[in-house]
């Protein structure tokens, strides 16, 4: 029997870009394939990678047959140019994967959200990453997890971001900082995140759950048991 490829939207990202390295260093078996605008670089082995427009990946998922999808998708506000513009892709594409892939029988997502992430939130970030936790978790998927980093730490290419550049310079400093119910808050590496997702891929069980920095670094350190 055939085996149902993972999607992987994002694969492009920081987080997105580790999970293919990750997918190409463990010999895991998996069947994967990526969509996206553009081209994925570096392609993980046996990876069939969908250049198509947004538009068109709702059929895409349809057709796929599969059961399991990631979604790194995201961007930043001035990245986007506007609110308008960065709500188009953190709220309306997502929301348009995740439907989607419920529509095509997706039994299990992964997400990646934020921390702090709240629909009642007055940042207008955080507060669009809320509502699409909300609404995705209101669509009853047989699993569904949701991660929510602090701030990610890793090398991002072509895309030029001073402020978060600074923060990561300085974030071990306020990682030492950040204790007890602060914790969650701290930075985390794109890669360790990579590696939660790669542990859930295989995690059986089902339900709803939140992953949040003490989470994701349990479940990045089982990789390497």
């Amino acid at each position: 029997m055939e085996q149902r490829p993972i999607l992987i939207f994002g694969a492009t990202g920081l987080v997105g870009s580790e999970l293919l390295k990750i997918l190409d260093q463990e010999n895991m078996g998996l069947s994967t394939a990526s969509i996206g605008r553009s081209r994925a670089h570096p392609l993980a082995v046996g990876m069939i990678h969908h250049q198509a427009s947004p538009e068109n990946w709702p059929q895409y998922i349809m057709n796929s047959g599969a059961k399991q999808l990631v979604c790194c998708l995201g961007t930043t506000r001035k990245k986007a140019g506007s609110n308008e513009e960065f709500f188009k892709i953190d709220h309306d594409l997502i929301l348009s994967v995740i439907s989607a892939a419920k529509n095509a029988g997706v039994e299990h997502v992964i997400l990646i959200s934020s921390a702090q992430a709240n629909a009642e939130a007055k940042n207008f970030y955080l507060q669009t990453k809320g509502m699409v936790d909300k609404k995705i978790r209101a669509m009853n998927f047989a699993r569904l997890d949701i991660i929510r980093p602090g701030l990610l730490r890793g090398r991002r290419e072509n895309d030029s971001r001073p402020l978060e550049k600074m923060a990561m310079m300085i974030s071990p400093l306020f990682d030492i900082l950040l204790q007890g119910k602060w914790a969650k808050y701290r930075s985390v590496r794109a890669q360790d995140v990579a590696r939660a997702m790669m542990t859930l891929l295989m995690a059986k069980g089902g339900g709803s759950h939140v992953h949040e920095n003490a989470s994701i670094m349990a479940l990045s350190q089982k990789l390497t048991k």
